[in-house]
């Protein structure tokens, strides 16, 4: 089986133990549905909803950085993420994400980023069967980065 080459890893910097703040804008390109996703520095998001109770058996560290990224930033947008202007030759489909497409994206990167199969089924099935209570009811917070954040 061939590998995939591995996407780059947001640079983010922990503020607490369910806060994280992307340091640098994280740009993604979704292949399968042919969008684009640039998420800004100072994106403070909670990596992965993972009830503390449960994190005997998954720690929101577990799934991946990318794909909780991804999923919480079109989660705060209920899918209508804002589109950049597009780079020249690249397509990209400026339709809104669905709930459905969200999630699978954050399936589809977890298999990619190799994370444990029985953790992405958990996750999936979590966002699947949950999801609907976070969609789009939390706006996206972006607080400017600090000289200090940027050393940390």
């Amino acid at each position: 089986m061939t590998r995939l080459p591995k996407w780059p890893q947001p640079d983010v910097i922990r503020l607490g133990t369910r806060k994280w703040k992307l340091r640098r804008e994280y740009v993604f390109y979704d292949e399968e549905l042919q969008r684009l996703i640039v998420i800004p520095a100072g994106f403070i998001y909670d990596l992965a909803s993972v009830p503390r109770v449960a994190w005997s058996l998954i720690s929101p560290l577990d799934l991946g950085e990318i794909g909780a990224l991804l999923h919480d930033w079109i989660y705060r947008h209920a899918g209508n993420i804002p589109y950049p202007r597009q780079p020249d030759g690249m397509i990209c489909n400026e339709e809104p994400y669905t709930r459905s497409e969200a999630d699978d994206l954050f399936r589809r990167v977890m298999i990619h980023d190799e994370v444990k199969a029985r953790h992405r089924r958990w996750a999936y099935t979590a966002v699947r069967v949950a999801g609907w209570q976070a969609w789009g009811k939390t706006e996206p917070v972006i607080e400017p980065v600090t000289p200090e954040e940027m050393v940390a």
